[in-house]
């Protein structure tokens, strides 16, 4: 255990005397990180936070006769502002007592005082803070190396980034998360992992989460999420960045321990966590040893999310194969290889659901498609095809299969009708033809059966159509009777090419109508005594608008 001014002044081989002492006295149980001799009236410059300072007086030697009290309320001042937590006076070199002055001075500053006598060298004091010490990081480095064999062993089971984290969190009696590369939470597990549900603590967590990723370089930070100092890692390399751990605040305060506080860290392509400065001392930051410790998690982590995209990979090339041979109608390979993946194929009937995901980076899509076959054995199915992704899904899961799709952040998907295997290329077609509409029509997903309610318009893509059809219209625009010949047309194309039905719903002769008809033929150098003729001038018309 390290030192500290309470066990300094414990010890009857030192025989320290206490002066003044807060009224609190918590400080007397702060751990120290050194002691130092030194009689310079301003040694904050060379000393830490967490020291303490031994001196003889001869700063308050002045020739000038100076002793006032504001002499020693500076000297003190300063030291309490340098973050040194105690100051031991040796009398009988010097001085035969403490100075009162000195003593008002640390009372008033709040700064632990103790009397070191003639017998005690300061190489005393010195020693025994040094060996508590060396202990507690020979302690630590112990207890580290321990940590990661545990972790390390526990990284072989076959649930292996779940077993490596659970046992860290163990070590460090911290709750620990684990953030994909898309900012989803995938693990949460440890002591208090209820305050990660928190509101208060899951919104900012889940900014830094995002920063980070956002940044797509090796770095880490600590954030105070209320009141809760957590500790960001992301994982990966720089550019390739696979995930982010998070890590808890202490519980009690030991095995992670120590005293420093990490600010963002620099950005590293080592992939090992990198310490932030010394901060302000805060509690329940991790300490070097902890670092270490979550260092080596970070880098089986790492290892075993590279060997998930690797496995990731050939599966999604396997079903990308088992996908062409399903279509091309070899049922019994397909059903036999996809039962022996541990995704077996969905019960007929099934839907076939289309969509195309270009933003997404193929390894994120692979990852994508595993989870949701993963979360839905025998019920779906999928594979890359062309220029999109295939789902083949049992028809009670289609919606099931939709919220899939919609998690991979594709636009727009579609939805074939209920079909057997055998007919899986037509219900592919369906699906792409579903796509197109919802696309279209900008919905999120449309089925076969909303492209069958606006007929054979319905596969027409909007805008290209409309650009042909005012194309093709155009000689009748530019003329000078163009609306009224329009209007003939559409009149009596609705009424089958009956001349009287048509003249009396436009109001005017059968002959004027037939004049207005011949007219537009001719603008449109279209014969529309025949079917063609007249289809393709009603589809321009319906295209046009």
């Amino acid at each position: 255990m390290t030192a500290t001014l309470r066990s300094l002044l414990a010890d009857p081989d030192l025989g320290l005397r206490p002066l003044a002492v807060p009224e609190d006295g918590g400080c007397l149980d702060t751990p120290l990180t050194w002691v130092a001799g030194s009689d310079l009236a301003d040694p904050t410059p060379f000393l830490g936070a967490g020291n303490a300072v031994l001196t003889t007086g001869a700063q308050f030697s002045d020739p000038s006769g100076d002793a006032s009290p504001a002499r020693f309320a500076d000297y003190t001042a300063r030291l309490r502002d340098g973050g040194i937590v105690g100051l031991g006076f040796g009398t009988g070199v010097l001085r035969p007592d403490v100075p009162a002055e000195l003593v008002a001075a640390c009372r008033a500053a709040d700064l632990p005082l103790f009397e070191v006598p003639y017998r005690i060298p300061f190489l005393a004091v010195i020693r025994r803070v040094a060996d508590s010490v060396a202990a507690d990081r020979h302690a630590r480095e112990s207890w580290a190396l321990g940590a990661q064999r545990a972790i390390s062993f526990a990284s072989l089971r076959a649930d292996g980034v779940e077993a490596s984290l659970a046992e860290l969190a163990r070590q460090l009696d911290r709750w620990v998360a684990l953030h994909d590369a898309d900012g989803r939470r995938t693990h949460l597990v440890g002591p208090g992992s209820e305050r990660a549900e928190d509101p208060r603590v899951l919104e900012p967590l889940a900014d830094e989460v995002s920063r980070l990723l956002g940044r797509g370089q090796r770095s880490g930070s600590t954030v105070a999420c209320d009141g809760d100092a957590l500790e960001f890692q992301t994982i990966g390399r720089r550019g390739e960045l696979r995930g982010v751990l998070v890590i808890g605040a202490e519980r009690g305060g030991h095995p992670a321990g120590g005293t420093r506080r990490g600010e963002e860290a620099g950005a590293r392509d080592d992939g090992g966590a990198r310490e932030g400065g010394d901060g302000d001392g805060g509690s329940g930051a991790l300490d070097q040893a902890a670092r270490s410790v979550v260092a080596s998690v970070i880098a089986l982590v790492g290892l075993a999310l590279e060997q998930n995209r690797a496995l990731n990979r050939s599966r999604a090339a396997l079903r990308t194969g088992l996908m062409t041979a399903l279509l091309a109608g070899d049922l019994a390979l397909v059903r036999d290889i996809a039962q022996r993946m541990g995704s077996p194929l969905p019960a007929e009937p099934v839907r076939v659901l289309y969509f195309r995901a270009p933003e997404t980076p193929p390894d994120r899509l692979h990852g994508w498609l595993e989870d949701a076959i993963a979360d839905a054995p025998g019920r779906l199915f999928g594979a890359s095809h062309r220029d999109g992704v295939v789902l083949v899904a049992a028809e009670a899961q289609t919606r099931q299969a939709l919220r899939a799709a919609r998690r991979s952040s594709t636009p727009h998907t579609g939805v074939s009708d209920p079909a057997a295997y055998a007919d899986l290329p037509s219900a592919l077609r369906q699906a792409e033809q579903a796509r197109d509409h919802a696309e279209l029509v900008g919905a999120p997903s449309a089925a076969i059966a909303d492209v069958s309610e606006n007929g054979m318009m319905g596969l027409l893509p909007e805008q290209r159509a409309r650009e042909v059809a005012r194309r093709l219209l155009a000689p009748l625009s530019r003329h000078e009777d163009g609306d009224l010949l329009e209007e003939a047309l559409r009149s009596w194309l609705e009424h089958n090419g009956q001349w009287d039905p048509a003249a009396r719903g436009l109001g005017i002769h059968r002959h004027t109508l037939k004049a207005r008809i011949g007219r537009a033929e001719r603008l449109l150098s279209l014969d529309l005594s025949t079917f063609a003729g007249r289809a393709e001038v009603w589809l321009a018309l319906q295209a046009a608008g």
